[in-house]
């Protein structure tokens, strides 16, 4: 259902992440754990097509990702949170 091969992204000379690839299957719960710092929101980013990657291929449903953003959803990572929003 959804794989990356061979994922790269470069910060002007500097490697971010190096040669991510995976697959996950229709019906599968995956979990990125890491430290901070590791790459897991740029390989998110770099998915989506929201960062440049200098390599690689995301396939969603065997179709380019990009082609299809509209049938995906990507929620970003916030650093603020708002602890007088009412939930009832």
């Amino acid at each position: 259902m959804l794989e990356v091969e061979h994922l790269a992204v470069n910060y002007h000379d500097v490697s971010a992440v190096e040669d991510v690839s995976f697959s996950i299957g229709a019906g599968q719960i995956v979990g990125v754990i890491g430290p901070n710092g590791a790459g897991k929101s740029t390989v998110f980013k770099a998915m989506l097509g929201l960062i440049p990657s200098s390599s690689g291929s995301v396939k969603y449903r065997e179709r380019s990702l990009k082609r299809q953003l509209r049938s995906v959803a990507y929620v970003p990572q916030r650093t603020q949170v708002d602890w007088d929003f009412p939930v009832m």
